[in-house]
């Protein structure tokens, strides 16, 4: 190896995501889909108007799209943009964070999924994001995102390393766990330039696990209800040993009361048996 060039960022907020990782972020073992698909088709089963925030490549919004739903979306990363907009070239999609994005008109679904809540700078951010969800939302519309838990950082971030190679180019995967429920994830990208020539670029993010009670507390103040909490990898009720959740949070419909905002109700029970429901 005659030269390596290295080049390293660190995130502050989201806006990670360079030309380097976005060339080979979709030829990666991409994540998997299914269960989030399901679980949008289980709570939303008419699809309608949606916005995915920190869309990524588009690929969900792709997969959305040939269901019938109308997409948007976007996303702080410009190199994502790019992807994504190539990928979907119907859809709307904006550089835009979860702090300031903004939709057309009301939708009847927001995404956020595969840890993007958890690259938040803050839970400030966090918060934001989900007044944010609830505004662009119409009566009745749905919030559906996933995160990490803290049992995932605490337990599976110690000594965690993943390597891919696409052709001639190596992605290099580091978690590091750095308190209770934090970490960072690094990802060196060595690409081949010219015979023995590589190029090397650096990106280091830091992910927060949310609090479960801290998150539940926080969408009810931001207005939603019928609040469910399930295993991401398996749709069934989250146990302590759940790396990751997905989430569901509904908008109450134009008939609620206000005071609906500040409780939760019941949860919406019966229409799978597949489905276990965690309703606060």
């Amino acid at each position: 190896m005659r030269s390596l060039a290295i080049r390293r960022t660190q995130d502050r907020g989201s806006i990670m995501f360079g030309n380097d990782a976005v060339s080979i972020y979709d030829r990666c073992p991409s994540p998997k889909f299914e269960q989030v698909l399901k679980f949008i088709r289980y709570r939303s089963p008419r699809a309608g108007k949606l916005f995915d925030v920190g869309c990524g490549t588009g690929s969900l919004i792709a997969l959305l799209n040939q269901r019938g739903w109308r997409c948007a979306g976007c996303d702080p990363s410009a190199a994502m943009v790019r992807a994504a907009r190539t990928k979907n070239p119907t859809a709307a999609i904006s550089n835009a964070s979860a702090s300031n994005f903004q939709v057309e008109s009301p939708v009847d679904l927001v995404t956020c999924t595969f840890d993007v809540v958890n690259h938040f700078p803050s839970l400030r951010v966090v918060s934001t994001f989900f007044r944010r969800a609830r505004a662009a939302l119409r009566p009745s519309g749905l919030l559906i995102f996933d995160t990490v838990t803290p049992a995932d950082i605490n337990v599976n971030w110690i000594g965690y390393i993943e390597v891919d190679r696409v052709g001639d180019t190596y992605m290099v995967r580091t978690g590091r766990r750095t308190g209770d429920g934090r970490g960072t994830l690094t990802y060196e990208i060595f690409r081949r330039v010219r015979g023995d020539n590589w190029r090397k670029s650096v990106e280091v993010h830091t992910l927060r696990a949310l609090d479960r009670e801290w998150m539940l507390a926080s969408l009810r103040a931001s207005g939603f209800v019928n609040i469910q909490v399930v295993d991401a990898m398996t749709l069934g009720r989250a146990t302590p040993r759940t790396v990751r959740w997905l989430i569901a949070a509904r908008v109450p419909n134009a008939a609620a009361s206000g005071s609906a905002t500040n409780r939760v109700r019941p949860s919406e029970n019966g229409s799978t048996r597949r489905l276990a429901v965690q309703a606060t």
